[in-house]
């Protein structure tokens, strides 16, 4: 959240000489990809089911949907760098 906030203030003050060089959201897409790939590796208790029970209320979370995420964290880091 540290790094998130920082980028707003960055972007809101010094948009052409600062924000658009910096790498603030860089860092915020890494390290979701991070903390994505490190709930996938961590959770291995999680079931491996096909509905991933996110809108359930009789399932948990599944692993295939902590995977989706890690995913969906590697679109927005590679829309960072590019």
């Amino acid at each position: 959240l540290i790094l998130y906030g920082l980028a707003w203030i960055e972007y809101l003050n010094d948009y052409d000489t600062g924000y658009r060089n910096s790498f603030l959201p860089l860092l915020i897409s890494l390290n979701g990809l991070v903390q994505a790939h490190s709930a996938y590796f961590s959770f291995k208790v999680l079931p491996a089911l096909q509905d991933s029970g996110f809108f359930s209320d009789i399932a948990v979370l599944s692993r295939a949907f902590v995977h989706e995420n890690s995913f969906y964290q590697l679109m927005t880091f590679f829309g960072s760098v590019y």
